[in-house]
């Protein structure tokens, strides 16, 4: 077997086709959301530490990471987002063991980095518990003493025709629904459609609801560049001429994430974002995509999501309760995935 490093120029190759022979290829993990994640953060320095293994030149697995200093802190992360590990999911089992060995040899070389002083001090994994299985970098994991913490999320399963996606919708939301069809004629903006001047109305419209400007300009340049692309779409909703509610979704080929929205605050008290929401959904249905992320489903017992040990969490406030209410009220399913904190 052949580890393929990120300085390599046969990486970018092997990884993209290694995305595509794997089952969860959520959209953050995609190449403009990563620009994205490091922008946010605001992180120039950071060293990407990815690899792929392959076996005849097929990319067997993989890892995606990268060394950076975080809130004072060395981690191994995505920008802040979990570590990501990609199996081929056509793998032969008669290749596991070997392959399992090449990844174990390469993550303990990277964690021990060359020298001390450039060890990373955290990694947080999210495993996604595909068919109810933890993976084996996940097992790796927890074998060298990672600490565990379960993360839930709802999920809608798009494959259920439209009538039954209407039936999964909390009963209260179905007239809300009704009424933004009506009165704010819901709109996809997608690929070509997205201009500057759209992008920059949904910005404005965030600014204002936020009462400042939470991130930089670029953020949302490298969004309107997602949506250019076909890694997303948003929904803007009009009331009486002017924008009063926007929503952004990120995608793979087959997955949706609910990702940022803003309403109009003076009028908190109609239903402005729910029917751009289910507008969303039948959209990402007609896309072929499978599987609609609304976001986590905060429980108080489980404490705030987020990379620290379960033990320094803190309970979720009434706002973001609120918040998971709200998101849950759009049917789906409760999945469970694994935070691994090492």
């Amino acid at each position: 077997m052949e580890i393929i490093p990120s300085s390599s120029p046969l990486f970018a190759k092997h990884f993209a086709r290694l995305w595509r022979l794997t089952a969860w290829r959520h959209p953050l993990y995609q190449p403009r959301s990563i620009r994205y994640a490091q922008a946010y953060t605001q992180i120039e320095k950071a060293r990407n530490l990815s690899f792929v293994v392959c076996e005849g030149g097929v990319p067997l697995a993989g890892v995606l990471w990268f060394a950076l200093t975080r809130e004072g802190e060395r981690e191994l992360s995505v920008f802040g987002w979990p570590v990501l590990y990609l199996e081929n999911q056509q793998l032969d089992p008669t290749l596991k063991r070997s392959l399992g060995i090449q990844v174990k040899e390469q993550v303990q070389q990277t964690l021990g980095m060359e020298s001390p002083a450039l060890a990373p001090a955290k990694l947080l994994y999210m495993d996604p518990l595909l068919q109810g299985r933890l993976s084996f970098f996940g097992e790796m994991l927890l074998s060298i003493g990672a600490r565990a913490q379960p993360r839930v999320i709802t999920v809608v399963d798009l494959f259920q025709s439209e009538e039954a996606l209407w039936q999964g919708v909390r009963k209260s939301y179905k007239s809300l629904i009704n009424w933004g069809e009506k009165h704010l004629e819901p709109q996809i903006v997608s690929g070509r459609e997205m201009t500057g001047e759209k992008m920059e109305a949904f910005r404005q419209n965030h600014i204002q609801q936020a009462g400042r400007e939470t991130r930089s300009p670029q953020t949302w340049a490298l969004q309107r560049q997602m949506v250019e692309a076909g890694e997303g779409f948003c929904v803007y909703g009009h009331w009486q001429g002017e924008l009063v509610s926007s929503s952004l979704f990120l995608h793979s080929d087959h997955y949706t994430l609910y990702g940022v929205s803003a309403s109009e605050r003076k009028l908190f008290d109609k239903p402005l974002a729910h029917s751009l929401i289910w507008k969303a959904m039948v959209h990402a249905k007609s896309l072929g995509h499978r599987y609609f992320e609304m976001g986590d489903r905060l429980y108080p017992e489980l404490g705030a999501t987020g990379p620290v040990p379960s033990e320094n969490r803190s309970e979720p406030t009434p706002k973001e309760m609120g918040i998971s209410r709200f998101k849950g009220g759009f049917g789906g399913e409760e999945w469970v995935h694994l935070e691994l904190y090492l």
